[in-house]
């Protein structure tokens, strides 16, 4: 259940890194970084947009916006990796749905046509340039890139874009089936390596089932990322790199919110604490300190009470939530019978007697929770509020 309070500052972790990271992020934009540089470094422009929503800061904006349109003027995306043009799908989505700039869109939908390029109709998977004739699956790209579909299908409305994401979903399903021998099944790709079981790969595959339970409002998907990450906690190492466990504890922190399961947040807190412990801000601890903020303060969790398949409005709820900007969220569709657990263990019915009957959104960011509302006005309004805290 949330708490409608504020957190402590000593309930902070690491309250000054994603400030003084932020300070230095600044100053590098401000310099002017060549687009091959900023295109290594895409996770600062992740955290100037972050850092801008959280400070009213227009300067950044400004200074992260130019920077960005750097690289979709001059970067070669043929030459890209798969990584960053889901990167750069996720990056340019969010200054859209930020700004309403039509260049963004424009910029997602080129890559997007690029990655399409990639796209191998008979294996149904992402190869990594369009003259790869072999039969390996990448699992790390074709999660990301597989989740940059399912937003990108949301935050413009593009159809083509679901039946996809959606075949590298199921190869995402069979390639973490405990009970498959993914080198004797024929329907599937094979693998060159263990990769798919690195850290970072096991994040983006848990961020790839969330997003599809966002996306498509099927709560089976994020039970998935549930059997991942509690498979990662009891077998894996967790002492990678700090951009690794930057990774993982983002993809535990946001498995939280969908689930109210401490251990996810707790075991997020520490893997972060021991890496901020031993390293400096810079511009390449940028992934690390929007961890930390996300840690501390969660930028949305919206909760839509309603039969989206059958009642229109739910349904505009749902949609408004899902193009509104946020560096990481949760959206929770929750029919009011069917999940009556999970609403229950909210507390929402117990404070709203006609959540059952009218369709509502709670709006909550970090541990504070605005009262439920029923209209998009009141949606956006709430929206609008919770900003300003």
């Amino acid at each position: 259940m949330f708490d409608l309070k504020l957190a402590s500052e000593s309930e902070l972790l690491a309250p000054d890194f994603f400030r003084e990271t932020t300070a230095v992020v600044r100053a590098w934009l401000a310099a002017n970084p060549s687009f091959d540089g900023i295109l290594k470094q895409l996770p600062a422009l992740e955290l100037a947009l972050a850092a801008h929503v959280k400070n009213h800061d227009s300067e950044l904006l400004a200074l992260t916006l130019v920077a960005l349109e750097r690289v979709n003027t001059n970067a070669s995306f043929d030459s890209l990796s798969n990584t960053n043009l889901a990167a750069l799908i996720f990056l340019n989505l969010r200054a859209f749905q930020l700004t309403h700039d039509a260049r963004f869109q424009t910029a997602v939908q080129r890559v997007i046509a690029l990655a399409k390029t990639r796209w191998d109709e008979e294996n149904a998977f992402f190869k990594t340039s369009a003259m790869d004739t072999t039969n390996v699956f990448d699992t790390d790209a074709n999660a990301q890139l597989g989740q940059a579909f399912y937003f990108a299908w949301r935050a413009l409305d593009d159809q083509t874009l679901r039946p996809i994401a959606g075949e590298v979903l199921g190869h995402m399903s069979r390639v973490y089936d405990p009970q498959a021998d993914l080198d004797e099944m024929e329907e599937l790709p094979s693998r060159a390596d263990d990769s798919s079981n690195t850290l970072a790969t096991r994040a983006a595959a848990m961020q790839f089932f969330l997003t599809a339970s966002e996306t498509t409002g099927r709560r089976t998907y994020m039970t998935r990322a549930c059997i991942l990450a509690d498979d990662a906690l009891k077998n894996f190492d967790l002492a990678g790199t700090f951009d690794e466990r930057a990774k993982f504890a983002d993809a535990l922190l946001r498995l939280e919110q969908f689930t109210s399961i401490t251990r996810y947040r707790d075991t997020a807190r520490e893997l972060l604490k021991n890496a901020v412990a031993v390293i400096e801000p810079n511009v390449d601890t940028a992934s690390l300190a929007l961890s930390i903020e996300h840690a501390n303060h969660f930028p949305l969790h919206v909760v839509v009470i309603g039969d989206v398949e059958n009642d229109a409005h739910a349904q505009a709820l749902w949609f408004t939530a899902m193009n509104e900007y946020a560096s990481t969220r949760a959206i929770e569709v929750l029919h009011p019978t069917q999940h009556a657990t999970r609403i229950q263990a909210l507390g929402y019915l117990a404070s709203d007697k006609n959540a059952a009957r009218i369709a509502q959104a709670y709006n909550c960011i970090g541990t504070l929770c605005l009262p439920p509302v029923s209209s998009l006005d009141a949606f956006r309004e709430a929206m609008r509020q919770v900003r300003k805290i």
